[in-house]
């Protein structure tokens, strides 16, 4: 995860000075974490991602990169954090174009959120091992949306956006000691539902 963070930080750099290759790199690399930040605040699973969803996950990406002069440099979780923020914000700006052109439809789901990747990573590639995997991020997904508000933030921002407890603390309004307490319960619910899960 670290090697993974320095990595993106030094495509940050680089696409920065203007880089094109770096710049490539780093949307590719903030990709996944976009549609997860997605697909948490739709409360929807990974399988059935249409078009539309894809549209707002590009369209959050450019304009981050566009507006990357705009972004207040300090840790990799503050630039993952913002890039969040940029997603939520389309994603508004997307619901309420839906909802005002077609005020009768039901509500669509849609998203991709790939969190067993991010907190369960795995080498493994063979078939059958994308097939437990497939299943694994099923009950994960599951057990994440079941999770009450303040403790899917929490995952949502160590995990996903990767911010250490101190940032946690700033962005929930919260202490260091409650953040770590918060980040700690979520991560014991998240194991005890998909242990649950396991035994249905």
């Amino acid at each position: 995860m670290a090697s993974s963070q320095h990595d993106t930080q030094a495509f940050l750099e680089a696409t920065l000075a203007g880089d094109a290759q770096a710049r490539e790199k780093l949307f590719s690399r903030c990709l996944p974490r976009v549609r997860q930040v997605i697909a948490l605040r739709l409360g929807v699973p990974t399988w059935g991602l249409p078009p539309q969803a894809d549209d707002v996950v590009q369209e959050t990406l450019l304009s981050a990169l566009q507006g990357l002069t705009q972004f207040e440099r300090r840790t990799m979780g503050s630039f993952h954090n913002w890039v969040a923020q940029i997603a939520e914000t389309r994603l508004r700006g997307e619901m309420r174009e839906r909802l005002s052109s077609k005020p009768d439809s039901g509500e669509q789901r849609f998203g991709d959120l790939d969190l067993s990747a991010t907190l369960f990573p795995s080498g493994d590639r063979s078939p059958s091992s994308h097939a437990a995997l497939k299943e694994q991020r099923a009950r994960l997904e599951a057990a994440l949306l079941a999770l009450p508000g303040v403790y899917q933030r929490a995952i949502v921002l160590r995990d996903i956006v990767g911010m250490d407890h101190a940032e946690m603390a700033r962005e929930l309004k919260r202490s260091d000691a409650n953040c770590r307490k918060i980040y700690q319960r979520a991560r014991e619910m998240l194991i005890r539902r998909l242990g649950q899960m396991r035994g249905l």
